[in-house]
């Protein structure tokens, strides 16, 4: 379905929607987290612990405006990611991004697959995806049961920040963190859209490849 690779603008993950007033909420991976399909990562120093969610990728081709109406037509592609978090150096609960200052930017990678032409892709909410950690399933549902739609994710990132070519929105799909541990094989897919990989690295000789 002729895949390709994206020129990585910004990447910004949707949460939502939450339980207090029912709005999403969004937060900003940095640059250098990005990986890409088949890359390893390593533990980061200090850090006892770490999770990931899978989310669905949604590549920006177009500069987007205020009108609700273009924010689909700005979608160049979809693909998948898998957005890592980091735990308290305690190990007890996940970093919160949005509510713990002290926490912020110690977010893990982001490991970002290849993207399918979103004309190409048919309705996105009729799309299988699931979820394998050392060839065990984790997850296995349908794009029509995401707790946010694309449309409304668009939106609300596009209400507070505007997006450019390369800028991708991601999605979490199930809202669930994945515990991650070294040598964990990871693969994730959506479909006929596309499929990503990784591997946390036994020790601290991992790569980010971008």
């Amino acid at each position: 379905m002729g895949r390709y690779k994206i020129d990585v603008g910004k990447v910004i993950c949707v949460i939502g929607p939450d339980g207090k007033d029912g709005k999403s909420e969004f937060y900003i991976k940095p640059q250098g987290s990005i990986s890409r399909d088949g890359s390893s990562t390593l533990k980061i120093d200090h850090v006892n612990g770490n999770a990931f969610s899978m989310m669905l990728g949604i590549a920006i081709g177009e500069r987007t405006g205020g009108d609700p109406r273009s924010l689909m037509r700005s979608i160049l592609g979809l693909g998948v990611m898998l957005d890592h978090h980091l735990a308290n150096v305690d190990g007890s609960d996940l970093i919160d991004h949005l509510r713990d200052p002290d926490m912020s930017g110690r977010d893990g990678f982001c490991t970002i697959s290849e993207f399918i032409p979103f004309k190409k892709v048919g309705d996105p909410y009729s799309l299988e995806a699931y979820l394998q950690i050392n060839d065990e399933e984790h997850l296995l549902m349908s794009t029509r049961d995401i707790q946010i739609k694309i449309e409304d994710a668009l939106q609300s990132v596009s209400e507070n920040i505007t997006l450019f070519p390369g800028d991708i929105v991601g999605i979490w799909l199930d809202g669930a963190d994945h515990p991650l541990k070294p040598g964990d094989l990871i693969e994730g897919g959506i479909s006929s859209i596309s499929t990503v990989s990784m591997q946390m690295d036994e020790n601290e000789d991992g790569s980010n490849d971008p």
